[in-house]
């Protein structure tokens, strides 16, 4: 085959090619108002899930920093003598205190940095062996943030 009937064969295909596609060039309205819509309803998927984890972040830093609190009271109970209020049980050994109420001398609400309250509250009951049985609970005072709850025997 020589180089001009390469050539001759190279521009009727072209020709044909151009020829079928004369017709479609570019994109039609329709087209490019379904693609947008396609687009923006992915856009707003993606939105919806970041505040969503935003939301599901801020509530665990909230939870964490109220498990924190509740250790820092339950080393400070740890720390009192027995003879002190904030670890006494109830007469003729019942419990005292309340993780759902505020009882005098068994709650207080800690500042918590960076900026937040949390609500703890604790429950004395007398142990085995002379022990006593410390349960300390803590709220945030933020809407939807979970409570904490540690667990402890003292002995002295």
């Amino acid at each position: 085959m020589t180089l001009a009937r390469i050539r001759s064969v190279l521009v009727r295909r072209a020709h044909t090619l151009r020829s079928s596609s004369e017709g479609e060039r570019g994109f039609g309205l329709v087209e490019s108002i379904i693609s947008i819509g396609i687009a923006g309803s992915g856009l707003l998927a993606v939105a919806g899930l970041l505040a969503a984890g935003a939301s599901m972040q801020r509530n665990s830093r909230d939870g964490g920093r109220a498990g924190m609190a509740a250790m820092q009271q339950l080393e400070v109970l740890r720390m009192l003598p027995r003879t002190d209020a904030r670890v006494q049980t109830g007469a003729g050994g019942a419990a005292a205190g309340s993780l759902t109420a505020n009882v005098a001398n068994y709650n207080r609400l800690v500042n918590v940095a960076p900026a937040g309250q949390v609500r703890v509250r604790w429950l004395v009951q007398p142990g085995v062996a002379g022990t006593l049985d410390i349960t300390v609970r803590a709220e945030p005072l933020v809407a939807g943030a979970r409570p904490s709850e540690v667990r402890s025997l003292l002995w002295r």
